[in-house]
């Protein structure tokens, strides 16, 4: 028991427990030594990586003392920094590739967008070297006035096609320089006295053709006698006498066709413009029921205004004068005289326009149509309307600016 550090005495249960707890001081001794080792490793390693950390921030950020500080105070924190900093500089460099495939897309389409718009400036050029414009500028006016001249050069087409005929192998020049040095101011007792000398040449010719037919009636009845022959020659002396009336018969047509022509060119410059008028004033006072108006002519040549009027298809049909309404034969007239108003006030001083109760058989949209008419043609001159219903007055009230309307009641 001694080398135990025991009394001689002791008991065996002593002895074992001190050799047990000698064991135990061995073990922990041993675990000791093993945790100073792995402290000693752990240290090592901290060591290492402090060191491996500040080569990389001395190498990445050579430039950043608080990291270069941080390094070599906590050099955890300063390798989390510099995981923060490669992870933004890789999404950097994530856009940095977008951009550049961005960029590269916009370089090809600007290249492509270049080589199209050169195409498109050789095109230009070739248009301007057609048009014998100088720049493209002048490319809108220039394919306006091929427009124009194609329509020119059909209508030219179509009314030389139609000269034709009426010329009778006459020159078109010569021809037209004999109808233009008429005198318009005759054409109306020229076209008279025509009618009349083909009124008799056709007369003159059916007496001819009637005795001709009775001539060889007579004739077919006659054997080889003399008095047959007689006939015969009385027969062609009958035609031989009818040629200069029949020269004559070609000339008055040829000079009526002439005349219609003038005739359909003047009334065309003069009533034209007033004729398009009525058309667009007589569509808004209709509220658009009726498309406008078309210029016609019956068999005595005499000019009839037709109301056109859309059908099922759509296109524009003509309505006899007979089949309108009294509201509509109103609104026609008025739309008639507005428009005679507007052409005389095109060429005169304004005068004052009088009317008196011209809206009785409109109702409530028509008169307002027709008080926004009577207010355009109050831009040009004084209207003034009289009426014994107060409701157009209130209608003009509610339709019309209050400078461009006065109401006196009496």
């Amino acid at each position: 028991m001694a080398p135990l550090g025991l009394p001689a005495d002791a008991a065996p249960d002593a002895a074992a427990a001190l050799l047990s707890g000698l064991a135990g001081l061995a073990r922990t001794l041993h675990d000791m030594q093993e945790i100073e080792r792995r402290i000693a490793g752990i240290d090592r390693d901290a060591g290492q990586f402090a060191d491996k950390v500040r080569r990389l921030v001395e190498e990445l950020a050579p430039n950043l003392a608080d990291l270069a500080d941080m390094a070599r105070t906590a050099p955890a924190e300063a390798a989390a920094a510099l995981a923060d900093r490669l992870d933004a500089a890789k999404e950097r460099s994530l856009k940095r590739q977008a951009l550049q495939t961005r960029l590269d897309e916009a370089r090809e389409e600007l290249e492509a967008a270049q080589a199209e718009a050169r195409g498109h400036q050789e095109v230009l050029g070739l248009l301007c070297a057609d048009a014998r414009c100088p720049d493209p500028a002048g490319l809108d006016a220039a394919e306006r006035a091929s427009d124009a001249r194609a329509r020119l050069e059909s209508d030219l087409a179509l009314l030389t096609e139609q000269l034709l005929p009426l010329a009778a192998g006459q020159p078109l020049d010569a021809f037209a320089a004999a109808a233009l040095a008429r005198d318009r101011a005759t054409l109306g007792s020229d076209i008279l006295a025509l009618e009349t000398g083909l009124a008799d040449l056709a007369a003159r010719r059916d007496a001819a053709n009637q005795q001709v037919g009775a001539l060889g009636e007579q004739l077919s009845r006659m054997d080889g006698s003399a008095k047959a022959a007689d006939l015969a020659q009385e027969a062609r002396a009958c035609l031989d006498g009818l040629a200069p009336d029949v020269e004559r018969y070609a000339a008055l047509r040829l000079a009526r066709a002439i005349l219609a022509t003038q005739i359909e060119r003047f009334r065309q410059e003069r009533q034209g413009p007033v004729l398009a008028e009525a058309s667009r004033a007589f569509a808004s006072l209709t509220l658009g029921r009726y498309a406008g108006l078309d210029l016609d002519y019956d068999d005595r040549d005499q000019p009839l205004i037709l109301p056109m009027r859309p059908d099922a298809e759509g296109k524009a049909a003509a309505v006899p004068l007979a089949a309108l309404s009294d509201g509509t034969a109103d609104q026609l007239y008025l739309a008639l005289r507005l428009a005679y108003l507007h052409h005389y006030l095109g060429a005169n001083p304004p005068q004052p326009v009088i009317l008196d109760d011209i809206l009785v058989n409109f109702d409530n949209e028509r008169a307002k149509a027709a008080l926004a008419e009577l207010a355009r043609l109050a831009g040009r001159t004084q209207v003034i309307l009289f009426t014994h219903h107060r409701h157009l007055a209130d209608l003009a009230r509610a339709t019309l600016p209050a400078d461009a309307l006065y109401i006196q009641e009496l």
